[in-house]
């Protein structure tokens, strides 16, 4: 039989051998759902401006004690552990987002990309180890009056990696699967925001127990 037919026949069996099927997903309830929006003293512009200089890669390094609670890159090699690090974008600059800002009413949005950071779900299990989540979000802004604005933080299409399919140039693909968002991610962001503007005495970010 020709070498290169069995070589073929083996890298096939080993890739076969290393999908991995999707798996029960346990959801582990909040006591109750966090925060997603909050009213800041701070006209609109100014805060949405503010807000995607927080975003941007150079302000975020080195790691946020904020941030690092929920968003560690599992992706990276735990000896060099790194927090996730996410992209601003808005309707003029819209790059990884232009699907997001082709939708009605977002001409004013920030969009924040993830950029292909995955993190540690502190939702979602599956025989108690967490599955790995990724999901970009959209900050909306809604002037209260001259000097406040509402701030809402909404999760875009949040996922989780449950299992692997052949076959990509590098090895599997992952099986990603839609979930509902946490409300974790959410209220984090903000409570980073407000660490940044020195705003103080919000509620801690609720985890399930």
């Amino acid at each position: 039989m020709n070498k290169l037919f069995i070589g073929l026949c083996f890298i096939c069996l080993i890739l076969v051998d290393c999908k991995e099927s999707p798996v029960s997903v346990e959801v582990k309830k909040l006591a109750h759902d966090n925060p997603t929006s909050y009213v800041f003293n701070m006209p609109l512009i100014q805060l949405r401006d503010t807000i995607i200089r927080l975003f941007d890669s150079g302000y975020q390094i080195p790691d946020n004690p904020i941030l690092s609670t929920v968003f560690m890159d599992v992706m990276v090699p735990k000896e060099h552990p790194m927090e996730a690090i996410f992209h601003p974008e808005t309707s003029k600059t819209a790059v990884f987002g232009i699907h997001y800002f082709a939708d009605k009413n977002t001409a004013n949005d920030v969009y924040i990309d993830d950029m292909g950071s995955y993190w540690a779900s502190p939702v979602y299990f599956h025989n108690g180890k967490p599955f790995e989540y990724i999901s970009a979000f959209a900050f909306k802004f809604i002037p209260l009056n001259a000097n406040q604005t509402k701030l809402t933080v909404r999760a875009i299409k949040p996922e989780i990696v449950n299992g692997t399919t052949c076959c990509g140039p590098h090895g599997n693909y992952s099986i990603t699967q839609q979930v509902k968002p946490t409300t974790i991610e959410e209220y984090t962001l903000i409570t980073y925001i407000a660490s940044k503007l020195g705003v103080k005495g919000l509620p801690p970010v609720q985890f399930p127990k």
